[in-house]
């Protein structure tokens, strides 16, 4: 027995000796007199209470099993003060808050519930909220229904179909095998009890049966999490059009350029590369309104051009496979497409651009395989240099996200539409209580599954076509999304959610009295907020930290980019060259460096091959120590952002520098910034030796000092190495890594570098030793342990020491 129930009974015989003591006390007053009557009832009075504690103390034991009884029957209540359903008829109480009309085709209400469902929810006191402040965990409710199938008609219940396409196959042959003309089961609303009573967010609904009471109803399919979520701004309720090349998608479309380019100021301006004050590609199509069946080739360079009127869209999309010749432009058709193009030609994601484009109210379209000479090699290598300052100075960006190849087209019908959008049970101005009907309904992770992941965003090329867009339209599969410079938008979020996050006055005072924290290595921004931060800034004297933060930003670009698929292979040293044009902006003293850039070369340099290794291409003309000179998908690590560094705190230090900084000072992004050769560096060098394959893209080496040899990791960055000639170990970046804070415990050090080999060569000055980057190393050194004032302390053996100037080719 445990030492409680000993107190507990001690309580209780004291108590019962009290009340023994008080009752003959009482008995022998009475029979004194009346004078000490009401004293006497007093008494009892006391007495009574101590006997309610006496039962109360008996029972102790058993509370627990109270508690766990009525845990599992009741919660506590929300009120939902104001909160409100949309009902099927009209009711100015629930105001559609989309007013776009649905006509000319099929078309969707979202949220929408009929009588028997409006009924439920309003009953429910777990989902509209309750006056009582207890409430059962549990309810019931009894759900009618008419449909026979999962399909659905435009006038059905949200609500309906999501607890039908919830129960399972042999539940609905079993409901629908007999003659029913209206079928019923038991709809449970629940509040799961694992969470505390006043948790709002383990909501449930599910369809059950039973004859009689739902005293053990028998499950009819699966549960429906009901969660609670912030509005922020969105509509609770909006209109879902079968296609997403509909009038509403297109006036949806209008708006959010509109309101896009109304009210957010500089951020969505066009970003013009330093040059003419208006640039234009070179060719145009001209496609008149929505009332006109123009279609022409133009050149906006001609006499008869309307500057004034110098807007137009450009197209995004996946060429797939390969165009046929007839569909393209070439020298023996551009005369004859000057004067006329037939529309029906052309493939279906073309024909649908230009229907975007004269819906939209815009007179020129830009299609790349339609407006540069595909037959003519020197044409497009010059319009390759130029693309980015096309996307940049676009009005608008069309993004054909979902398609494959050119005949897949822009808009797609969606039947699925009214199930895919959340249904608001109830809602406020501010949340809602919404249910989805599946897995792949919308909700935060949608933009990046239909954009992101799409056959598109897997395009190398496209990467920078959307970076640099001010704004554009993505039809993906399922949804109508926009994206601008600071918002994302789609039809189930309108008004838009915010990506760059602006500095309140607090974060301000922070950064301005304290230090800020050392650069934090996760990056979750998204790869817009990536390339706005190294455009927006152009600062070239910058600590280690600094410098670390826009190393990442532009290795989470050149990662993505090198992971995705390269249209045409020759130009992967071009794929990006439009967005280092707009991050310098003709800066001279912005360096781009073959896919490097100078204020943070060092940490540029340790790039490697995650996967996809090759051996080494011919003919680019491109230096090793750059990504661009080997094919596979580019990787950046340091310890500092891994598993290792968890729970610690860190330092980083430069230990390598340009051995010439006066060099290619003048450079800026161009054509000669791209003839940039060797790269000469101060830094410590070591022997490496016994290079060993541990996985399939890793390797061992051991790294020789005077004491001693330690094993490194190795990154080659191609299949080739010629593994009999010396390799040699430049080490850059030197990361301090503490066990506790205030940086007062043992230290970890790491050496980042690369992996070189050495050629000799004999010139008209003698013997020149060059260097070729084959890899890239990590390694920790080593510790010994010393024994000061009757404690082991750890020390770390010096490795690397005195620097050389190593010349990289």
């Amino acid at each position: 027995m445990s030492w409680w129930k000993y107190v507990v009974g001690f309580i209780a015989t004291t108590l019962t000796a009290v009340k023994e003591i008080l009752f003959i006390w009482c008995v022998s007053m009475l029979m004194v007199g009346w004078v000490f009557l009401v004293f006497t009832i007093v008494m009892i009075l006391i007495w009574s209470l101590i006997l309610a504690i006496q039962l109360i103390i008996a029972q102790i034991p058993k509370i627990p099993g109270y508690y766990t009884w009525c845990r599992q029957r009741w919660t506590i209540s929300t009120w939902r003060f104001g909160w409100r359903s949309l009902g099927g008829s009209s009711d100015s109480r629930t105001p559609l808050l989309s007013e776009v009309s649905c006509a000319g085709h099929e078309c969707h209400i979202s949220s929408k519930l009929c009588e028997e469902c409006f009924r439920i929810v309003e009953q429910s006191s777990l989902i509209s909220g309750s006056l009582f402040p207890i409430i059962r965990r549990r309810e019931f409710h009894k759900w009618r229904f008419s449909s026979r199938d999962s399909n659905y008609t435009p006038s059905s219940c949200q609500l309906c179909n999501i607890l039908w396409g919830s129960i399972d196959v042999e539940e609905k042959t079993r409901f629908t095998s007999g003659d029913h003309t209206r079928l019923w089961a038991w709809l449970s609303v629940w509040k799961d009890q694992r969470g505390s009573w006043l948790d709002n967010s383990r909501y449930f609904m599910q369809l059950c049966f039973d004859r009689g009471q739902p005293e053990n109803p028998r499950q009819l399919g699966y549960p429906i999490p009901i969660t609670e979520e912030k509005l922020e701004c969105q509509p609770s309720s909006v209109h879902i059009p079968t296609w997403t090349g509909s009038s509403e998608c297109m006036e949806l479309a209008k708006s959010w350029i509109a309101d896009c380019q109304l009210n957010h100021g500089p951020h969505c301006s066009s970003r013009k590369v330093k040059g003419p004050e208006a640039f234009l590609p070179d060719r145009l199509l001209y496609v008149g309104d929505s009332m006109s069946s123009a279609l022409r080739l133009i050149k906006p360079s001609s006499a008869d051009f309307d500057l004034a009127k110098a807007r137009y869209l450009a197209l995004s999309y996946c060429s797939g496979e390969g165009m046929p010749d007839w569909q393209k432009l070439t020298s023996d058709k551009e005369e004859a497409w000057g004067i006329n193009i037939t529309k029906r030609a052309l493939p279906l994601t073309f024909q649908h651009a230009i229907y975007l484009t004269r819906q939209l109210g815009i007179g020129y379209l830009f299609v790349d395989a339609l407006c540069i000479l595909q037959d003519k090699p020197e044409d497009w290598d010059m319009d390759v240099k130029t693309i980015g300052k096309v996307y940049a100075n676009a009005y608008c960006t069309i993004s054909s996200c979902s398609s494959v190849n050119v005949e897949g087209g822009c808009f797609h019908k969606r039947p699925l539409s009214f199930q895919e959008f959340p249904c608001r049970l109830r809602f406020s101005k501010e949340k809602a209580m919404t249910v989805r009907a599946t897995e792949f309904a919308y909700d935060s992770k949608t933009f990046s599954i239909e954009v992101n992941q799409s056959p598109l965003g897997q395009r190398a090329e496209a990467m920078q076509e959307r970076l640099l867009s001010q704004r554009i339209l993505h039809f993906g599969s399922r949804f109508l999304f926009f994206e601008c410079n600071t918002h994302i938008a789609s039809e189930a979020t309108r008004g838009g959610q915010l990506y760059r996050r602006q500095p309140n006055i607090y974060d301000r005072i922070f950064h301005s009295v304290f230090r800020p924290k050392p650069v934090e290595l996760q990056l979750d921004n998204g790869l817009r907020a990536y390339f706005d931060k190294l455009r927006r800034d152009k600062s070239t004297i910058l600590s280690a930290e600094e410098e670390l933060g826009y190393h990442l930003c532009w290795m989470e670009l050149v990662a993505r980019y090198t992971k995705a698929k390269l249209e045409r292979p020759r130009n992967r040293s071009m794929a990006l060259y439009g967005l280092a044009q707009d991050i310098s902006n003709g800066e001279v003293h912005i360096n781009y460096m073959h896919g490097l850039w100078r204020r943070h070369l060092i940490f540029d340099l340790l790039w490697y091959i995650g996967s996809g290794r090759t051996v080494r291409p011919e003919g680019r003309g491109v230096p090793s120590w750059s990504w661009q000179a080997v094919d596979g998908v580019v990787h950046h690590f340091l310890v500092m952002g891994g598993q290792l560094a968890v729970g610690k705190e860190g330092s980083i230090i430069k230990v390598a520098v340009l051995a010439t900084p006066d060099v290619d000072q003048s450079i800026s992004v161009s054509t000669e910034s791209l003839t940039v050769g060797s790269l000469s560096l101060r830094c410590p060098v070591l022997r490496g030796i016994d290079l060993v394959s541990v996985q399939d893209q890793k390797f061992s080496m051991r790294i020789q000092t005077t004491q001693e040899c330690v094993e490194a990791t190795v990154y080659l960055d191609v299949l080739d190495v010629d593994e009999s000639r010396e390799l040699f170990c430049a080490e850059l970046v030197r990361e301090l890594i503490y066990d506790r804070s205030g940086r007062k415990g043992s230290a970890a050090v790491w050496s980042n570098g690369l992996v070189l080999q050495r050629t000799y060569s004999r010139t008209s000055k003698g013997l020149e030793v060059t260097y070729g980057r084959v890899g890239r190393f990590w390694m920790e050194w080593p510790t010994s342990e010393k024994e000061e004032d009757g404690q082991l302390r750890k020390t770390v053996k010096p490795m690397f020491n005195s620097s050389q100037i190593v010349r990289i080719m």
